[in-house]
């Protein structure tokens, strides 16, 4: 199963009036390995959802896309 969770993150993003490259250094990726996951170019691990979640404040399965 693939899990994309690229529209989700860049909805968090963006409601935070962040950039790439300053969402990326908030929750400790680049800014090309945020911009591949945003595209859904590449299924993060589990960890880095993880990662990201907990840097928002949510749970992980909130930033699984739905559509």
């Amino acid at each position: 199963m693939v899990v994309h969770i690229g529209k989700s993150v860049k909805t968090y993003r963006v409601q935070r009036f962040m950039t790439q490259e300053e969402f990326a250094k908030f929750v400790g990726l680049s800014r090309d390995h945020l911009g591949r996951i945003e595209r859904n170019e590449h299924e993060p691990h589990f960890a880095t959802i993880k990662k990201i979640a907990n840097k928002l404040g949510v749970e992980p399965s909130d930033l699984i896309d739905r559509d």
